[in-house]
């Protein structure tokens, strides 16, 4: 959905307030619901250019980084094993899986390792932010 079809949205539902301040002759609309155009136009290509950004490459930039650093595979990375240097590489990638942004809930990340939200939970606070 582009710029102009969101804003053409809104002036569809909201078509009474628009043709209100059409009689009484307002020349320009600059603002939509107390905020200026132009910083509207902004969050929207923020929006845009993050949702451009794949998923799945990003996860596995994120797992194969991870692998080297810490010398393990990615079939022990996403496997079931509790050893030690493997959970620690684990909890390492869902942190910096949950760094990526807030599209990153925990749930979402516990997903991707096929694990629950407080398992993520936990490698958040063995790895503090920044990791």
């Amino acid at each position: 959905m582009t710029k102009d079809d969101i804003i053409a949205n809104l002036r569809a539902e909201n078509r009474a307030l628009w043709e209100t301040r059409m009689q009484q002759g307002v020349p320009a609309i600059t603002t939509l619901y107390g905020y200026p155009l132009e910083a509207i136009m902004d969050m929207i290509e923020d929006h845009e250019t993050r949702m451009d950004k794949t998923p799945n490459a990003t996860v596995q930039h994120i797992i194969d980084r991870v692998c080297v650093e810490m010398n393990v595979s990615e079939a022990e990375l996403r496997g079931r094993s509790r050893a030690k240097e493997i959970a620690r590489a684990r909890q390492l990638a869902m942190r910096r899986l949950y760094d990526e942004g807030p599209e990153w809930s925990m749930p979402r990340v516990g997903r991707v390792f096929d694990r629950d939200h407080t398992t993520v939970l936990h490698a958040l606070r063995v790895w503090p932010e920044g990791s």
